[in-house]
């Protein structure tokens, strides 16, 4: 997962080996469950302490949403809330709807999007547009072209909140990297970066981190996953540049801003 969100203990997104540690202090009313795949549940044991978790889950929360619900094991838990199971391809459509989802920004080259969401009105967008969060104005710098790995078709975003400026990339490979670099150059220039891809070597170069000069990293990344993420080598390289916050060592990561200075405060 890419961070975690909180208003006002509605709305929880936590990495699936943190359920035990957040639910017994927190009680949504509304809980989705994404990403039940294989290289996301490898911070459990075996079946049976997968259930057992995600009992805990089910009992601190009033409803349950499940996607990529086609996972059996998952099925067979005994929940004791309403819960709804929703498949990966057919069943987004429904799922947003019924979520009352108001807007959808999607990568201008990614088909995917296209293809299994054919129903919703999707904002796609790619370099140069221009969007609104609130009263922030953020800059979409990427996707530039399009690019055969899907990752590299990341929305890479910008924007500044008082004096300090925000990049985010997404899961963006060195090929998008470096088209930005050609093309923004030193306009990358920012505070504070969300590491791309995980901490992945497909992506946080020289000549990419030249132009950004970061002087706070974060890099959100389970624990344990499949492909050994974050690669040792990239996080020393990003210490070159600046101070490197990771998720799998510091739980939740905020950023404030007062005083003319930002605060980050960590929690597990």
């Amino acid at each position: 997962g890419d961070g975690y969100a909180m208003k006002e203990n509605d709305y929880f997104v936590v990495e699936s080996d943190e359920f035990n540690r957040h639910f017994t202090a927190y009680k949504p009313k509304y809980s989705v469950i994404t990403n039940i795949e294989a290289e996301h549940l490898e911070c459990y044991k075996d079946v049976d302490d997968i259930r057992n978790t995600f009992e805990i889950f089910a009992n601190q929360t009033s409803k349950l949403v499940v996607a990529n619900g086609d996972n059996q094991e998952v099925r067979k838990i005994n929940y004791n809330v309403p819960v709804k199971f929703y498949g990966f391809n057919e069943d987004n459509d429904i799922v947003i709807k019924n979520m009352n989802v108001k807007k959808i920004y999607a990568p201008y080259f990614d088909i995917k999007f296209k293809e299994i969401m054919t129903s919703l009105n999707i904002t796609y967008l790619k370099s140069d547009d221009r969007i609104k969060f609130g009263d922030i104005p953020m800059e979409i710098l990427g996707p530039i072209n399009p690019y055969e790995d899907p990752n590299s078709n990341s929305i890479v975003l910008k924007f500044k909140i008082n004096e300090t400026k925000y990049l985010f990339t997404g899961d963006m490979t060195e090929e998008e990297e470096h088209d930005l670099a050609m093309k923004y150059g030193s306009l990358l220039d920012s505070d504070i970066l969300k590491v791309a891809h995980h901490g992945s070597n497909t992506s946080s170069t020289k000549e990419f981190l030249d132009y950004v000069t970061p002087k706070i990293s974060i890099v959100s990344v389970a624990k344990v996953n499949s492909y050994n993420l974050p690669i040792p080598y990239i996080i020393k390289r990003l210490e070159e540049y600046s101070i490197v916050y990771k998720t799998y060592e510091c739980g939740n990561i905020t950023i404030l801003e007062g005083f003319g200075k930002v605060h980050i405060s960590t929690y597990r």
